[in-house]
């Protein structure tokens, strides 16, 4: 099964950090952060119909009038809710030395965050400015607290 995923390259924060303390920690605690802000910031995407940058497009013509008879009410990327209920706090994995990684695990997921055969882009794998300033003060609050 193919899934998609967006990768953080956490190495230089986790060089500065090693320099504090256990490197290993410090993954773990990255990874739990991701976990929780990157789940909600892409649920919050999913619920706005919102990519990196803006809106994502309308629906053509033909299909919203097929899914208006077929699934009245439902937003651009909902049928059976698949993809959207795949997103999971404990959707997060280590990747390499020092990477994390915040996947879906659907198999069509890429093809609609990134628009590929033929269908348009609507991007939701992606964290927010308000996203990374929670990944950072959790970091710091870590820091502070020590880890």
């Amino acid at each position: 099964m193919a899934e998609f995923e967006v990768r953080m390259d956490a190495a230089k924060v986790l060089a500065m950090l090693s320099r504090i303390g256990d490197k290993n920690s410090w993954r773990k605690i990255l990874k739990s952060l991701v976990s929780v802000f990157g789940f909600k910031d892409v649920i919050d995407h999913f619920g706005k119909e919102q990519g990196e940058d803006g809106k994502w497009p309308a629906l053509s013509p033909a299909y919203r009038k097929w899914k208006s008879r077929k699934y009245p009410g439902r937003q651009k990327l909902v049928l059976s809710s698949r993809l959207r209920q795949s997103f999971l706090p404990a959707n997060t994995r280590y990747e390499g030395n020092d990477g994390v990684a915040f996947f879906n695990p659907v198999e069509y997921a890429d093809k609609h965050d990134l628009g590929k055969d033929g269908v348009p882009q609507r991007q939701f794998m992606w964290l927010s400015g308000r996203a990374m300033n929670q990944l950072e003060r959790g970091l710091l609050d870590q820091m502070t607290r020590g880890s």
